[in-house]
């Protein structure tokens, strides 16, 4: 249903309200689910309804709705997260309100996100004494994580383009742990955000995020010594690695796509192995990449510049390197 904008009278008592959020938190804490899950769509309801100008006093009150998403009991969670979504969904008409909320987001995401990392590192210090501690820690770091990133889905194609760099830097840092079902679940929050039509990532930020996921995890993952599919890795990670790189390229194809064509071949180089990977959901989303790709970004004026090109370089050229990648994929190895 359409939103009703707060009067001003609603909008005092809605500092009112931003004034006893925080201090009743504790209260809340202790309510039963379903109560808690009632007072958080309310909350939502009424984020979803301020004035543009005037999310100052709704601030405190949209980082309490937060404080949620990452709430061990999944009712409330779920609550929450939606009720999130929901509000970024209601101020996508008021840029103003919209970049304060993304922001709130970045801020919950810069606190939570680096939690594995920091858990490890005060593990690697830990005595015997504080092992199982230390354990536990890191556990319940993770599962914050999770559910942060579960959230993240929904709610990134929604943010504003300003808010995204530091998001996209913190999420890629992640990688870094080479957690098979962390990497997975970062690997289709950037989906999600690559494939929603209307999500601001521009085409500056797109190209930069490929590149710098070819040269770095999904190198790692798809084709590196040791790698993830020599390896028999978690095939759910590999086919959203593979997904990945498919809807960011032919995304970036629509928008700039000599940029997409300087990329295409590293990008089959990279995914033609997984048509030998043991999981057969690996092997279909190989192909199904492969495919969208080529159809996608080789398009008849991508292989003019790419012809213009060989003529004016030495050594393989990309065009040469793109021939070569698909004609490895016609081998005994992957029949």
């Amino acid at each position: 249903m359409p939103w009703q904008r707060f009067s001003s009278p609603a909008v005092a008592h809605l500092r009112l309200t931003d004034q006893l959020s925080l201090s009743c938190c504790h209260v809340v804490l202790c309510l039963q689910a379903a109560a808690v899950k009632a007072a958080l769509l309310c909350l939502g309801q009424v984020l979803a309804a301020v004035e543009p100008g005037a999310w100052h006093a709704a601030s405190r009150t949209f980082q309490l709705l937060l404080s949620f998403a990452t709430d061990n009991r999944p009712k409330v969670r779920k609550r929450a997260q939606a009720s999130t979504g929901d509000v970024l969904a209601a101020l996508q008409n008021s840029p103003q309100n919209l970049a304060a909320a993304s922001e709130a987001i970045v801020a919950v995401c810069k606190l939570v996100l680096p939690g594995p990392a920091a858990a490890a590192r005060a593990a690697a210090t830990a005595s015997n004494k504080q092992r199982a501690a230390a354990e536990a820690a890191i556990a319940a770091a993770v599962n914050d994580v999770l559910h942060l990133l579960g959230a993240l889905k929904a709610w990134v194609p929604l943010m504003t383009g300003p808010s995204l760099p530091p998001l996209l830097e913190q999420l890629l840092k992640l990688y870094s742990l080479h957690q098979p079902l962390l990497s997975r679940h970062t690997s289709e929050v950037l989906g999600s955000l690559i494939a929603r039509p209307g999500s601001q990532i521009s085409s500056s930020q797109l190209q930069q995020l490929i590149e710098l996921l070819v040269d770095g995890e999904a190198s790692h993952v798809l084709s590196g010594p040791g790698s993830a599919v020599a390896a028999s890795a978690d095939g759910d990670q590999l086919s959203a690695m593979a997904k990945l790189l498919e809807g960011g390229l032919c995304r970036l194809a629509e928008q700039v796509p000599a940029a997409a064509g300087k990329l295409l071949p590293r990008v089959v180089h990279l995914l033609v192995p997984l048509l030998a990977a043991e999981q057969d959901g690996v092997r279909y989303s190989a192909s199904g990449a492969l495919q969208s790709l080529l159809r996608s970004c080789l398009t008849p004026e991508l292989v003019t510049t790419l012809q213009r090109q060989q003529q004016q370089q030495q050594g393989l050229s990309p065009l040469q390197s793109l021939v070569a990648a698909v004609a490895s994929s016609l081998g005994a190895r992957y029949q």
